[in-house]
């Protein structure tokens, strides 16, 4: 999905700039240079552009988004390795960041790597992390709507006797019977915690509801506020640079 003008906010004018210059090379591969003077050429400007980017704003990692950006579902986006790998040899820190909850991150880790992006592990910040993070903070045990692919990621987090809702993208557990438990333990005080709140995602047949609406329908119907832990938060970014 293409950032909405919250995000924007909390990007530096830097990693904004950076990047649009990804997804610009991304956006057709046909216009990627095929000479190698050109690429060479092309190499330099992006090298010279970061450089100066970051001598003039210390600048500590390009964040890049994933679905969307480099890949949409198991297709990768038409130039996005051969972008990918020029920004590599540019002098700075690449770190990738995902709203996804369809899946853990080493699920996530072995999709891009079959689409032949080279990244690791230890690059990728995931909105799963992010909830993780609080509900250790917090010692919640979580009621938790994700994905059944997505649990590998909070392994070890205690969820007997919930006394928080934890809600991500889970199309499989979006029933009536699950969200009345949610909306009833909602009203008995339990925090609501929102993975992310977008509206929509990009699938290869066409645009799909995110668990914003779902998120926001418990808000109205419990009269309260979610915490979200996902992208656009700053906090998320800040814990993706960590």
């Amino acid at each position: 999905m293409n950032p909405t003008p919250k995000t924007k906010q909390h990007l530096s004018r830097v990693e904004a700039v950076i990047v649009s210059e990804l997804q610009g090379a991304t956006e057709n591969k046909n216009t990627l240079s095929t000479s190698e003077e050109e690429n060479v050429n092309k190499k330099q400007e992006l090298q010279l552009k970061v450089s100066s980017m970051a001598g003039r704003r210390a600048l500590k990692a390009v964040l890049i988004d994933l679905s969307g950006t480099l890949h949409i579902e198991d297709t990768a986006v038409p130039g996005a390795q051969e972008a990918l790998n020029r920004l590599r040899q540019a002098s700075v820190a690449v770190k990738f960041v995902t709203n996804t909850t369809k899946e853990s991150k080493r699920n996530l880790l072995e999709r891009l790597q079959r689409l032949n992006f080279d990244l690791q592990e230890k690059e990728i910040f995931t909105s799963l992390s992010a909830a993780r993070s609080l509900l250790e903070q917090k010692q919640h045990r979580p009621l938790l709507l994700v994905e059944d692919s997505a649990l590998e990621d909070f392994t070890g987090i205690d969820t007997t006797e919930p006394n928080a809702v934890v809600i991500g993208l889970a199309p499989d557990h979006f029933n009536y019977q699950t969200l009345n438990k949610a909306f009833r333990m909602i009203l008995d005080g339990a925090p609501l915690i929102a993975i992310h709140k977008a509206r929509y995602y990009k699938r290869k047949d066409g645009l799909a509801l995110g668990p914003g609406p779902f998120v926001t329908g418990l808000e109205y119907a419990t009269d309260c506020k979610a915490t979200v832990v996902g992208k656009p938060e700053k906090t998320f970014f800040t814990q993706a640079l960590s």
